[in-house]
């Protein structure tokens, strides 16, 4: 979107304000600036409508990327000594009572709680797929609309969403307006997410109408169209290629699956466990709509998921028992407990048997499902030395016997260890296995490592 002109407007509109005086004189002139925008707005909406009239290209997807542990994991190391069991959890939900937002407009749920925002759009049909019905009916949402964007955006700083919580506010939202599945709907979908700078562009196949939304990371297992450094993904997945839209003016920024900040939402029940692992023993609590929302991320690179903060709920039930069990002692021998702590955390078990697919847990998914495999124990590591060492680490992708993908860790230390180690960066790294039965860190526990990536966790 150009937005010289909007912040030229509104300096405009600022300064004839301090200029203008009392009374009806300055009424005239608040109505003439309301005018100026409600033509500036129009005429973004012409412009998106025009771009939409182009003629749409035929394009085929690119196929799939496979994730790097669809060859299959290379399973537990063996290690020295018995695996230790996980923890029996007991698990206690505690309903809550909803949180209703409140104020008029159109209601909507999303993840727990009740929404409200401005849309009396009376009932409209988008007659087909055509370039020109489609680019009339975003024009009709632009002119008629208009506020519904901004209830959306304001949600969405309130609530701390991120961008792939911005997308699911925006499908539930179009799924409120349009409970069936309709070209209408996705036109909607696509509204909300272009509107507010996201890249979308439009396709269309077998008469439907295809919104496709553009990520800056990969999501593996799934088909794309690569346009100008991001991968567009089909919101309602189709086979074959489709017509497809050139990238909308203005909506410029591909969603970042970066989850910055843990989202705040509210309503809805709670779900607790007791945990003991080794004496350390804590009680977690964390909301089931936020674990329906983990469950929701796409399966993008493993760097995103170690790189998410904890909630607030889990820092303060979970780091005050760890920071107590590592109190007074040195880099290696806290690390040591934090790697026996993660070990025996969960019990081991592969993505395929646990969920059917491969799947990447969030941090505080490990401490509620207590069972994952190597990548989900490399990534709860990463995050727990980062936030209560404050040491370097790296999430380290490898093949392991005769070409099994692996997931462990590697961390800079400044004491003195020997162990296994390699290079990058201009540091040495020690290899821990956070996946391998009480190993210490620096043990590799596995002698044919090759490494294959390695991902800096922030």
């Amino acid at each position: 979107m150009n937005r010289v002109p909007l912040v030229l407007a509104l300096l405009g509109i600022s300064a004839g304000l301090f200029a203008q005086p009392a009374g009806d004189a300055r009424g005239a002139f608040l109505q003439r600036s309301r005018n100026a925008a409600a033509q500036w707005h129009a005429r973004q909406a012409q412009g998106h409508g025009d771009f939409l009239r182009r003629s749409w290209s035929a394009l085929e997807a690119f196929a799939p990327v496979a994730d790097p542990f669809q060859r299959g994991d290379a399973g537990r190391p063996s290690g020295d000594g018995t695996s230790v069991p996980s923890p029996i959890g007991d698990m206690v939900t505690v309903p809550v009572q909803e949180t209703v937002v409140p104020g008029s407009g159109f209601p909507f749920r999303f993840y727990g709680r009740t929404y409200r925002v401005r849309y009396d759009l009376p009932a409209w049909t988008l007659p087909s797929v055509d370039e020109s019905d489609v680019a009339a009916g975003w024009e009709t949402l632009s002119e008629e609309a208009s506020s519904l964007v901004a209830d959306c955006l304001a949600i969405r700083d309130r609530e701390q969403l991120c961008d792939w919580a911005y997308l699911q506010l925006a499908d539930s939202l179009s799924t409120t307006v349009f409970p069936s599945p309709c070209n209408e709907r996705e036109l909607l979908f696509g509204y909300l997410l272009g509107r507010a700078g996201y890249a979308v562009r439009f396709g269309h196949a077998a008469g439907e109408l295809i919104c496709l939304y553009g990520t800056q990371q990969i999501v593996y297992a799934k088909s794309y169209y690569p346009e100008d450094g991001a991968y567009y993904y089909e919101h309602r997945p189709q086979a074959g290629g489709l017509f497809v839209s050139e990238p909308m003016p203005g909506a410029t920024r591909p969603l970042d699956l970066s989850l910055n900040r843990a989202p705040t939402f509210a309503g809805g029940p709670l779900v607790k466990r007791h945990i003991d692992v080794s004496g350390i023993a804590f009680d977690y609590s964390i909301q089931a709509a936020l674990l329906d929302f983990y469950g929701s991320y796409p399966h993008t690179e493993m760097y995103v998921k170690a790189n998410a903060p904890v909630s607030a709920a889990l820092r303060a039930a979970v780091y005050p028992a760890l920071q107590a069990a590592i109190k007074g002692k040195g880099q290696i021998e806290a690390a040591n407990t934090i790697l026996h702590f993660v070990q025996g955390l969960m019990t081991y078990e592969s993505d395929r048997t646990h969920w059917g697919f491969e799947k990447w847990n969030f941090p505080e998914e490990s401490f509620w499902y207590l069972r994952g495999d190597c990548d989900d124990h490399a990534i709860l590591f990463a995050r727990l030395i980062r936030d209560l060492l404050g040491l370097d680490v790296l999430l380290v992708q490898c093949d392991v016997n005769g070409g099994r993908a692996h997931a462990a860790t590697a961390v800079h230390f400044t004491e003195p260890l020997m162990g296994d180690t390699f290079e990058h960066g201009g540091k040495t790294w020690w290899c821990c296995e956070p996946t391998s039965n009480y190993s210490n860190v620096g043990q590799r526990r596995w002698e044919d490592y090759v490494v294959t990536r390695v991902d800096r966790v922030r």
